[in-house]
């Protein structure tokens, strides 16, 4: 099955070790015509008469083109990872004598030891054939197989091109690991899946996994172009209470948008939650200072003040801790048995109020119950009817969670998550089953447990600042010398202390990447609310110890207001360009031009937070846009979603129960081939990205560049080049500067996005170039380089890809012997 030449080199005379063999299931391309060369759909890896592996040796960080060219020109095997126009980091790779490799991809230079096409449908090589983009790589991935014995086969991501070089640029995902070393993902991606039960007839499909560059094994990305590794699943809400009173502040209070009216709800959430911190520290030790650098600090501190302007439960969770930490203090510091009763039975009703918002409360419940009511059994507080009376104000607090199986059995939601009419269902959700209990993700990543505690210990240090911290400090060693201020200090820190180390441990994110952490960062308010009591406590008690052992009152006092103004002023000056939104529409400019870019009655196919949650809030809150239709594509493949959300999506058909993108066979379920055959009446889009599971689509279908989205057509569609680029030229006006957000939010991805949009259509006919025959080519290389220059030329400070994207169109047109101006960036 091997080419002359390939048997020349890769199988010895005399008992060839034979590593293995890779099969294309179907046809490599079309169908054969004569002698193929190396695009079979069968090629053994014999082991080399000579090792051709490499490993990587030198790293360089290079700050100038011209330095990355030179290290790039050395003859030797290296990969550049672009990290910005001015940073690239390139590895070097050096002979390995222990390693084989073999390389795969769709470009037939030399380097490429297995050459593996596209499948056109229908067979043959006609002038009608349809245009479709290659999902292939020119040098898609290599194989590194050991010399000596059990002969070890490893893929890796991405080949090593004629000049023995692999390129990452500023677009693609990339990340330094743990152990300092580079690694990323490659714009098409190479995916693996390994059959359950082995390689037999009774195998079942298993589980599609994405491979690195460096050959490691991550969950599958949001889209083939996402810049983070790893797929996260949209996580079900599970907050009733926040939805209820959301809905109420809607009712009573509306203003000029939804968004608007919830994020002015959210913000009295958080002024009420350093209150009732201020107010915890007044019933421990007295009015002063110390509450108001308390209350103030955590008001001010970046996390705080970012999570209390938009419409998310992390505010009411403030509150609720806030609320605990108070009654806490008035339980502890109440004079009578009576009294603490009574702030018992209300801590009880919070208790379970507060799990009815954000479960991570549960981790302070579960020792704070516990305290209180051995607090009582001391103080001969506990009896039967008291512990029913506090189990009773336990369970009411729960009440909110009956507003699930009500709205989920009226069914007039138009979005929602989940089936609750029964009690496995509802358990499933209380529980999070689908996303994973106690996680941030559904994935099996996870990170090391001191490092995700070093990093929470570096933001209190950047965020609430050192001053604060030795305060919080300076109050545990305090209340070592007084009994009443000891049990409730380490109240708070026993709740501080185990919340971190379990949340650390289960928190699967790697932070490493920007937006992740930005995601991980917000369950750390949830501490640093016991770091602010804890410092105002320290800063009420050491004036008084100062007072005590010194005296002169007056003089610690106000030097104690002096340091707790001097902190909020400066922590507000921090602060408050970043945290300051009152001018900042990207995400809602971003979902606006993507929603009216459809045309009239398009299917739209969401996947991922960004287009899913954007469109929806525009759709179904703001009514824009109500000839549309918009299907998620995550939920879709939850046996819930189709019988819960079909009535609200008329004009969307449905050939199954649920999608699955492995067991298509089950009449139950359908193929994304099969759903888009049933909606082919309507024009369809993707946004953004198909989920890779599930390839039945490119059978029938291929996909076209629309912006940030791309539409889903028949393959035997034509297509006309110039045609689709005046479409789909001026799509969005946008006007947003490159690279103007901090890379880990919302607006930084948003903003990136629409960027990228405007050249998908010239990188879609470049790489349709690639794929098609030579007479075809050069329109579609000189169409390509066109839109190139047209995009670059408009622009002063652009994604670094464009450049080198602009350069490869250049190099296609010129070897079909075109003539190309050289283009300068101004």
């Amino acid at each position: 099955m091997l080419s002359p030449g390939q048997e020349e080199h890769c199988a010895p005379t005399k008992e060839p070790v034979k590593y293995g063999e890779l099969v294309v299931l179907g046809y490599n391309g079309s169908l054969p015509n004569g002698d193929r060369g190396r695009r079979k759909s069968r090629f053994a890896l014999y082991k080399r008469a000579k090792a051709n592996g490499v490993k990587p040796s030198t790293v360089h960080i290079l700050n100038t083109p011209q330095a990355s060219k030179a290290v790039n020109c050395k003859g030797q095997h290296s990969i550049s990872y672009t990290l910005s126009r001015n940073q690239t980091v390139v590895v070097e790779y050096s002979h390995d004598k222990d390693t084989d490799m073999f390389q795969i991809g769709r470009s037939t230079e030399g380097p490429i030891d297995f050459v593996v096409t596209d499948t056109v449908s229908g067979g043959g090589e006609s002038e009608d054939t349809p245009i479709t983009q290659s999902t292939i790589s020119r040098f898609a991935c290599r194989v590194v197989c050991e010399r000596n014995p059990p002969y070890t086969a490893r893929i890796y991501a991405a080949g090593f091109d004629s000049s023995k070089n692999i390129f990452l640029g500023e677009k693609a995902a990339k990340w330094k690991n743990p152990d300092g070393h580079m690694d990323g993902l490659t714009t098409n991606g190479v995916l693996v899946m390994h059959p359950r039960g082995g390689f037999t007839e009774e195998s079942k499909p298993g589980v599609w996994r994405e491979i690195s560059v460096c050959g490691d094994v991550y969950t599958l990305r949001e889209t083939r172009s996402a810049q983070t590794r790893g797929k996260l699943v949209a996580h079900p809400p599970g907050y009733p209470l926040f939805t209820i009173l959301s809905s109420l502040m809607l009712l009573l209070l509306p203003l000029s948008s939804p968004a608007h009216s919830i994020h002015v709800l959210c913000a009295v959430f958080g002024a009420g939650a350093s209150g009732a911190l201020c107010f915890t520290v007044c019933r421990m030790a007295g009015p002063g200072p110390g509450a108001v650098l308390a209350g103030g600090v955590f008001a001010v501190s970046r996390l705080v003040w970012q999570w209390s302007v938009v419409a998310e439960v992390f505010s009411l969770n403030n509150l609720f801790v806030g609320v605990l930490f108070s009654l806490s203090a008035c339980f502890h510091c109440a004079e009578s048995v009576h009294h603490k009763k009574k702030f018992a039975l209300w801590g009880a009703l919070f208790c379970g109020l507060s799990l009815c918002n954000q479960h991570t409360l549960v981790l302070y419940v579960v020792i704070i119950i516990p305290w209180a009511l051995l607090h009582l059994f001391t103080h001969n507080g506990l009896s039967f009817f008291g512990l029913v009376s506090l189990g009773t104000c336990f369970l009411a607090g729960f009440v909110p969670y009956i507003y699930l199986p009500i709205s989920s059995y009226l069914n007039r939601a138009r979005w929602s998550w989940g089936d609750q009419t029964s009690f496995h269902g509802l358990l499933t959700h209380l529980l999070r089953a689908e996303y994973g209990t106690f996680s941030l993700a559904k994935t099996d990543e996870n990170l090391n447990l001191l490092k995700m505690l070093w990093a929470q210990w570096n933001h209190c240090v950047n965020d609430l600042s050192t001053p604060v911290l030795v305060l919080a400090l300076l109050g545990i060693l305090l209340s070592l010398w007084n009994r009443l201020r000891c049990v409730f200090i380490w109240l708070i820190v026993t709740m501080v202390s185990i919340y971190s180390v379990f949340f650390a441990w289960r928190a699967n994110l790697n932070i490493e990447q920007p937006l992740l952490l930005g995601v991980v960062e917000r369950f750390w308010l949830q501490a640093d609310a016991g770091v602010c009591v804890l410092a105002g406590l320290g800063l009420s008690w050491a004036v008084c110890w100062l007072n005590g052992r010194l005296g002169r009152g007056t003089l610690w006092n106000t030097g104690a207001w002096i340091l707790t103004a001097g902190l909020i002023s400066h922590m507000i000056s921090l602060n408050h360009k970043e945290c300051d939104q009152s001018g900042n529409d990207v995400v809602d400019r971003f979902a606006r031009e993507v929603v009216l870019s459809l045309p009239p009655n398009s299917l739209v196919l969401t996947r991922g937070d960004l287009p899913g949650n954007t469109l929806r809030y525009l759709h179904y809150c703001q009514g824009l846009r109500p000839d549309i239709s918009l299907v998620d594509q995550e939920m879709m493949t939850y046996s819930w979603y189709v019988a819960k959300l079909q009535k609200h999506l008329p004009g969307v058909t449905f050939p199954g129960r649920w999608w699955d993108p492995i067991n298509t066979m089950d009449k139950k379920t359908f193929s994304i081939e099969q759903f888009l055959k049933h909606n082919m009446h309507r024009p369809v889009f993707a946004c953004i990205g198909l989920t890779e599971g599930d390839p039945s689509w490119e059978r029938s279908f291929s996909r076209w560049p629309w912006g940030v989205c791309e539409q889903l057509v028949p393959v035997k569609t034509p297509f006309d080049p110039e045609k689709w680029a005046q479409k789909t030229l001026d799509l969005y006006n946008w006007s947003q500067p490159h690279d103007s957000f901090h890379p880990g939010s919302w607006e930084r991805v948003a903003n990136e996005e629409m960027w990228q949009a405007r050249m998908k259509t010239a990188f879609f006919l470049f790489d349709l170039a690639e794929n098609m025959e030579k007479e075809q080519q050069a329109r579609l290389y000189e169409l390509s380089y066109n839109l190139y220059c047209q995009i670059v030329d408009t622009q002063v400070d652009y994604p670094a890809n464009w450049d080198k994207n602009l350069a490869l169109a250049a190099e296609g047109l010129q070897d079909q012997g075109a003539e190309v101006m050289v283009w300068i960036p101004s």
